[in-house]
């Protein structure tokens, strides 16, 4: 149960305007443990495609408890993949395991981001909080992930470029292999905004 609590670090995603994904499992990592993830994000909305790239710092302040701190890029693609735009964004949030039940893990997440670069064409604040429930199905290999997540803007919603006008709710879906140290994240998100992300975490 240690390696999946070990390997099981965010998005995220999904963090910042990847929020559309969750890319965590409702365990956490364990009191002073720490490690970083990588995740590459696209999400389809409104005829629009996102890029996003993140960069997460993650640490376990108690058994339930893990904070996590976040830098992201969104880029705007054209038809073509073409980037048209690009924004930086910096983010903090938290995981946190509320219970335990025979193999299942349940989970209150959330990450709060604001834009660093281009701040008029992106909400004030964005927020991804998340129901997660999650089981390990392989002992330390695989675990199986679902809930349900919402990307809500703060502030100036109209801008929408970078972040949508108003709340999207969605249901992700994802899996964690865990090797040794290493784990791998795959997450497909189903609702509002249809997301697909993957990650690589790492524990030191």
């Amino acid at each position: 149960m240690k390696r999946v609590a070990a390997a099981a670090m965010v998005w995220a995603v999904a963090v910042c305007p990847a929020g559309a994904q969750v890319l965590t499992t409702a365990a956490t990592l364990g009191k002073g443990a720490q490690g970083v993830f990588a995740s590459d994000n696209w999400i389809f909305v409104d005829g629009a495609r996102l890029h996003i790239i993140a960069g997460q710092y993650v640490r376990g302040v108690t058994s339930r408890l893990d904070v996590y701190f976040v830098a992201s890029e969104t880029r705007t693609a054209d038809e073509a993949g073409e980037v048209i735009l690009s924004q930086l964004s910096l983010g903090i949030g938290g995981n946190w395991t509320v219970a335990r039940w025979k193999g299942f893990s349940v989970s209150l997440f959330g990450i709060v981001s604001v834009p660093i670069t281009r701040r008029g064409q992106a909400s004030d604040v964005l927020a991804n909080p998340a129901l997660v429930v999650s089981r390990t199905v392989v002992k330390d290999r695989l675990v199986l992930y679902g809930g349900v997540n919402a990307l809500v803007p703060i502030g100036h919603r109209s801008r929408g470029w970078f972040t949508p006008p108003n709340t999207k709710v969605n249901v992700p879906a994802g899996a964690l292999v865990m090797l040794g140290k290493w784990g791998i994240f795959g997450e497909v998100d189903i609702g509002p905004l249809t997301a697909v992300g993957v990650g690589l975490s790492r524990m030191f």
